[in-house]
């Protein structure tokens, strides 16, 4: 399904979208909670700011490691605390999704950001982090023997995500 977004829009979600990357960046000390406080606290709206602790650290993994493991799946869900997880879906569902992708691939790819920067997000996707342990228990793997499988978000009352 294609989405025209009104291009206020557009130039709103990227500039959250900046204005958390640099959260991220001047506070790498910081847990997701506390840069979650810090765009709220800063005017974020309390779902957008939910949406990009969660999307971010993901999007600067898949740019930066999509053709270096053999999958990396598009599909998530979302477990509340009690009851049952939502259907899954694809991440490019949300539509602040594909602008975060954007953001990314663009500092990535046009060198916009120096390594250090990039680190400091893709050290906090939990994807990585697996991939990471993965590789550090069989050193004869590589990345190309990794399968990255579906993402499952905690639900949260401001989580963000759409019905």
């Amino acid at each position: 399904m294609l989405r025209a977004e009104p291009v206020e829009s557009i130039k709103a979600m990227t500039e959250d979208i900046a204005k958390a990357v640099a959260a991220f960046r001047v506070s790498p000390n910081f847990d997701d909670d506390e840069v979650y406080r810090v765009l709220v606290r800063g005017g974020m709206q309390t779902q957008t700011a939910s949406l990009l602790v969660n999307f971010l650290p993901m999007a600067y993994f898949r740019v930066v490691f999509t053709d270096r493991v053999a999958e990396i799946s598009n599909e998530f869900c979302v477990h509340p605390s009690e009851g049952s997880p939502s259907a899954w879906r694809q991440l490019s569902s949300e539509p602040l999704w594909d602008e975060v992708m954007a953001f990314a691939r663009s500092e990535v790819e046009r060198g916009l950001a120096g390594k250090d920067a990039v680190m400091e997000l893709l050290k906090r996707d939990a994807t990585y982090k697996a991939l990471c342990v993965a590789l550090s228990k069989d050193p004869g793997a590589t990345f190309k023997d990794i399968q990255c499988g579906p993402t499952v978000f905690p639900a949260e009352p401001d989580a963000g995500f759409e019905d």
